[in-house]
C-alpha cells in the first residue's frame, strides 16, 4: 500500500527500499472483562426508561415496542459517567461484543433479526429487533423479559507486541 498512512504512525513511502525490519514495536490495550452482571426488565413491553448503575456506567432500558405479529424492537443505551473517555471506549467495545436478548415467560429467546447501533464518547446505544419465530423449530411467545449480561469487572491491559527480523515482500 505505497504512500498509505496507518493510525499506528507506519507510514509506505514510494521508493523506499529495504527488505527487513528489523524491530516493529506495537503497544496496544486489551480489555478485559472479570464478573458480569445480569440487568433485567420485567413486563419488558410496557416497562420504560428503567434505569441502573453498574460499574459505574448509567445503564437504561429504553423500551420494547411489538412491530406487528411476532416482530419487536428493543432499545437500551449506556452513559459514561465519571468514567474517563478511554474507560468508555474501551467499556463500549466489551458490552458491544454481548447481544441484549428479549425472553419469552419460560425464558426462551427470539430470534434477533437486525438492527443498529450509535455511540459517541459519552453514550453508547442500541435498537434491535427480534422475532417469535425461532431456529430449531421451538415455539416462542411474546417477550416478557429484557435481559442483558453486562461486564460489571472490567480491566485494561497494556500489551506490548514486538516482531523482530521480519522480511519485506519483494
Amino acid at each position: 500500500m505505497v504512500g498509505a498512512s496507518y493510525p499506528a504512525g507506519i507510514t509506505f513511502r514510494p521508493g523506499l527500499r529495504g527488505n527487513r525490519i528489523n524491530l516493529l514495536r506495537v503497544q496496544v490495550q486489551v480489555a478485559v472483562s472479570g464478573k458480569k452482571e445480569k440487568f433485567e426488565v420485567k413486563n419488558a413491553l410496557t416497562a420504560r426508561k428503567v434505569q441502573r448503575v453498574i460499574d459505574g456506567y448509567g445503564v437504561e432500558f429504553v423500551e420494547a415496542l411489538r412491530l406487528g405479529p411476532g416482530h419487536y424492537s428493543y432499545s437500551a443505551q449506556v452513559t459514561r459517567q465519571a468514567h474517563s473517555a478511554a474507560e468508555f471506549n474501551a467499556y463500549r467495545q466489551a458490552i458491544g461484543r454481548l447481544m441484549p436478548k428479549l425472553l419469552d415467560a419460560e425464558g426462551r429467546m427470539l430470534q434477533p433479526s437486525g438492527g443498529a447501533t450509535r455511540s459517541d464518547m459519552n453514550t453508547y446505544g442500541f435498537t434491535f429487533e427480534a422475532r417469535t419465530n425461532a431456529a430449531a423449530g421451538q415455539k416462542v411467545g411474546e417477550p416478557t423479559t429484557f435481559s442483558w449480561e453486562i461486564p460489571s469487572e472490567l480491566k485494561t491491559i497494556p500489551l506490548t507486541v514486538e516482531f523482530k527480523d521480519l522480511s519485506l515482500p519483494q
